[in-house]
């Protein structure tokens, strides 16, 4: 409210409008644009995307989504796509937008079969435990915790190991280092044990939220548009 009063009330104002990240002819750039002003293009014109830059897929059920997610890792295998989600939580829809909806999903895909796992719960907002998550090896996952200089909230990672522990089960994994991926078992990047307990500060990385995504660059990006929200 105190940015909205300042404005309204002839401050002088500076719009920034160029777009660094993008080459000035990118539809990137223009659907977000449009997007702005409240517009939406119809199907013809994704059709008309210079070398498929950006794409829609409309469908009537969260179902399609493992497929958007293997064709996307088919246009480049040694990159997977990216999801991105403005929500975490459900609210009052059925939640298949969702952080966690979205990373069990990708995860099936990504990453399938039976490799070894730790079947982790987790507390909700509630402080109540629910249903598991599953880390297997290979697994690209996020640290929720400042660890130490290296490892801090929002660093990125890859399950390197589940080791059994006596009755315990850990997880080694070695998270990325000045924007490069972590190449696994190779000491130059940064390993973390983690104990039972200290799996909630670790969560699946497939999916990110717009919000801790921001900053960073991706080569492809599947956003799921299901709910509808007024900008201002």
């Amino acid at each position: 409210q105190v940015l909205e009063d300042l404005l309204a009330n002839d401050v002088d104002t500076m719009e920034l409008v160029d777009v660094q990240r993008q080459s000035g002819d990118s539809k990137i750039i223009t659907l977000a644009q449009m997007i702005r002003r409240g517009e939406f293009p119809d199907a013809d014109w994704f059709d008309n995307t210079p070398d498929g830059e950006v794409f829609f897929q409309s469908a009537t059920n969260p179902t399609i989504f493992p497929e958007l997610i293997s064709n996307g890792l088919a246009k480049n295998k040694n990159n997977p796509p990216t999801i991105l989600t403005p929500y975490r939580n459900p609210g009052n829809t059925s939640g298949v937008d969702t952080f966690r909806y979205l990373n069990d999903i990708a995860q099936n895909v990504l990453n399938p079969g039976k490799k070894d796992f730790i079947d982790a719960g987790f507390k909700n907002s509630q402080g109540q435990t629910e249903r598991g998550r599953k880390f297997k090896v290979g697994d690209r996952v996020m640290s929720t915790s400042n660890y130490d200089d290296q490892i801090v909230n929002g660093t990125l990672g890859t399950v390197e190991r589940v080791v059994k522990n006596g009755e315990n089960m850990m997880l080694t994994v070695r998270f990325d280092i000045d924007g490069q991926e972590a190449e696994l078992f190779m000491p130059q990047f940064p390993v973390r044990l983690y104990s039972p307990d200290e799996l909630n500060e670790l969560e699946l990385a497939y999916t990110l939220t717009i919000h801790k995504s921001q900053g960073s660059e991706y080569d492809f990006v599947i956003i799921p548009l299901i709910r509808t929200a007024q900008m201002n």
